[in-house]
């Protein structure tokens, strides 16, 4: 629990912007922040279906944390533009 008390705002909100972005590279194509509407369309099984198939064709493998979405779905214009 010490080691969390030394993220900040900033350092979070990096965090989670850059998994926004692995995820949009991984469904979109593009490694780009995206627009609420595209991000509040994603499904998790969409993203691994992705995951697997891209695994399976092309040996490549992402990590993506996708739980600290919650806190992007609390307030997306926060994080992301309409």
């Amino acid at each position: 629990m010490k080691q969390l008390r030394n993220y900040d705002e900033k350092v979070i909100r990096f965090i989670i912007e850059k998994h926004l972005c692995k995820t949009n590279s991984i469904i979109e194509g593009h490694f780009s922040l995206p627009n609420i509407s595209s991000f509040l369309k994603w499904k998790g099984v969409e993203l691994f279906d992705i995951q697997r198939t891209k695994a399976e064709n092309e040996n490549a493998i992402f990590i993506v944390n996708t739980c600290v979405f919650c806190i992007v779905e609390y307030n997306p214009s926060s994080f992301l533009s309409t």
